[in-house]
């Protein structure tokens, strides 16, 4: 098995409003011919723009909230895909916001992808709630990814 970096989608955090668009810059590297990889990363570009919730960007933005993508492609055809989501800290850093580790079939690419997708809407939810709620981002369940 090898490691691959698969790509990183760096997402920039809109407004305030649940109404505006959240501009995302996708860049992504597939290396050593990992398909499953490769159409993974594919297949979270294509939800991303499907939904009414994104609009994706051509260049990046500081001001971004990052998901970083790595598989590990496995003898079977499938890969373990480790996902990490941060988004800006106000001293500079960067907030871990979630992370998963993903094992994805060939056959199972859209579903994880949409999933993932899912997931990142919920996490910015949360991560919303609290800023909102609290006025500022701590909780149990994020952490600075750079202290």
């Amino acid at each position: 098995m090898k490691w691959k970096i698969l790509g990183t989608i760096l997402l920039v955090a809109a407004s305030a409003s649940a109404a505006s668009a959240q501009k995302i810059y996708v860049n992504s590297s597939v290396n050593n011919g990992d398909i499953v990889g490769s159409n993974f990363v594919f297949q979270v570009k294509e939800q991303l723009r499907k939904s009414a919730t994104y609009v994706v960007l051509d260049s990046f933005d500081e001001k971004s909230i990052e998901i970083n993508l790595v598989t590990l492609k496995d003898t079977d055809g499938s890969s373990a895909i480790s996902v990490v989501i941060t988004m800006p800290w106000s001293d500079g850093g960067e907030m871990i916001i979630n992370h998963q580790a993903l094992l994805v079939g060939a056959n199972r690419t859209e579903e994880m992808a949409t999933s993932l997708v899912a997931s990142l809407d919920d996490s910015l939810s949360k991560v919303r709630a609290m800023i909102h709620n609290n006025g500022s981002t701590t909780n149990t369940n994020t952490a600075p990814a750079h202290p």
